[in-house]
């Protein structure tokens, strides 16, 4: 029997497509709540980790797309799979092992901002401020460096 697989029409101008997007991440993937844990490795001591999707455990997410915004700048969209971080924070950016900082946190409706003062495991929000991300970028604290994969 085949699979269905959602197709999903959209256009980086002018942020066509995006609310559905995110609505789809939101209805066809597993939320991190979900999966009870997420597996990667400390880039550092080159070990498995693995983080369970809960507010008190290290802070680590995923960018999923960039996108232009003529009042704000650079945004990133992201998920976030474990831990909390607030406004300030600084962020380690395992692909380029650099340090990032997180300037304003939004949460985003369509092409709608509201402004947020922290980020949680299982929230997908925009994020300010970064300089040095692609897509599919992972994050973490500094001091506790998580990769999603090799």
């Amino acid at each position: 029997m085949p699979e269905n697989q959602p197709v999903l029409c959209g256009s980086s101008f002018k942020n066509k497509g995006v609310q559905q997007l995110i609505d789809a991440i939101i209805d066809y993937l597993p939320s991190p709540l979900d999966r009870f844990t997420v597996h990667g490795f400390d880039p550092k001591a080159g070990e498995q980790v693995v983080r369970s999707a809960q507010d008190d455990e290290p802070f680590c997410a995923l960018v999923f797309k960039i996108v232009a915004d003529p009042h704000i700048g650079r945004l990133a969209f992201a998920r976030a799979y474990s831990g909390v971080i607030d406004l300030k924070s600084t962020l380690l950016n395992p692909r380029t092992n650099s340090k990032e900082r997180i300037t304003r946190i939004f949460r985003m409706h369509s092409n709608k901002r509201k402004p947020e003062q922290s980020m949680h495991a299982g929230d997908i929000m925009g994020l300010a401020g970064l300089k040095d991300t692609r897509r599919a970028t992972p994050f973490a604290i500094p001091n506790i460096p998580f990769r999603s994969s090799r």
